[in-house]
């Protein structure tokens, strides 16, 4: 009786070892879909100079996009910020609702944004596609550089910014 009272403690060790064992393996085959990773990032600040040669305005930006384009987060609160060594640089108008919720302000000779609306990436501008057949808003406007002359001569330029989500 010794005997068996003495394996009783290592048969109930042995069977719950089996038992943990069993139960461990079958979680492991089954898969677990994961969220997809949360993507962080700072704001991205971008600049876009506008140039005038005395015949052509041009516009390029800090993204390196074709000329007078701009592309801003929503999600990451994106700005942008126009400059000219040519003259000032003003908004005359949107051509749908602006992005933004505040119009851009001059500071130091160069105009700032905010950062685009709630909502600004899913409507309110036209719908465009970017260069990868996303589809976006983009926010066409008409902007003017006023040259440092004794007329203040205005020359128009008709960049547009695409908002991504």
């Amino acid at each position: 009786m010794r005997t068996n009272a003495r394996s009783l403690p290592g048969l109930a060790a042995a069977l719950l070892l089996a038992a943990s064992a069993a139960t461990v393996s079958s979680c492991c085959c089954r898969k677990v879909e994961a969220p997809p990773p949360v993507v962080v990032r700072d704001p991205i600040r971008v600049f876009a100079a506008v140039e005038y040669d005395g015949h052509k305005a041009t516009m390029t930006t800090s993204q390196g996009l074709p000329d007078k384009l701009v592309r801003l987060s929503e999600q990451f609160h994106d700005t942008v910020h126009w400059l000219s060594a040519s003259g000032e640089i003003h908004i005359v108008k949107w051509a749908q609702k602006r992005p933004f919720d505040k119009d851009p302000v001059h500071e130091n000779k160069v105009l700032k944004s905010g950062h685009p609306s709630a909502g600004s990436a899913k409507e309110g501008g036209l719908k465009c596609k970017d260069n990868e057949g996303n589809e976006r808003q983009c926010y066409d406007y008409v902007l003017e550089l006023e040259l440092p002359d004794a007329e203040h001569t205005r020359v128009k330029i008709d960049p547009r910014i695409e908002i991504m989500p």
